[in-house]
């Protein structure tokens, strides 16, 4: 039961590192690139 119990909370944070990382390298797009963010900004506005 023990076992069970480490397996999903290694399961939960590896997803939570993913997502983290994830999010992290859409930042990073973000930040340097910065007309990509003004044409996503201009498409989610709908113009």
């Amino acid at each position: 039961m023990f076992w069970n119990w480490n397996r999903n909370r290694v399961r939960t944070f590896s997803v939570f590192v993913f997502s983290a990382g994830v999010f992290a390298s859409i930042s990073c797009i973000f930040c340097f690139f910065p007309s990509i963010e003004l044409l996503f900004g201009k498409l989610s506005c709908g113009f």
